[in-house]
């Protein structure tokens, strides 16, 4: 039983390093989005509100009464 499992784990292991991603050699092709650095001057320059700010004005509502 133990050499059963001796050998499923080479196996797994043999499998997971052929199909692990090359993060450093994946960040060497990156190339950002347009539309998300878009996205992001359109969101930093609106005052947009969020849960957050939705839950302090409740919260702040809530300490008035």
């Amino acid at each position: 039983m133990i050499v059963q499992n001796q050998k499923v784990m080479v196996f797994i292991c043999n499998f997971m390093e052929e199909t692990m991603i090359n993060f450093e050699e994946e960040l060497k092709h990156f190339q950002p989005s347009d539309e998300i650095e878009d996205a992001e001057v359109e969101i930093y320059e609106h005052d947009i509100t969020d849960m957050t700010d939705i839950m302090q004005q409740m919260m702040s509502e809530l300490k008035r009464k």
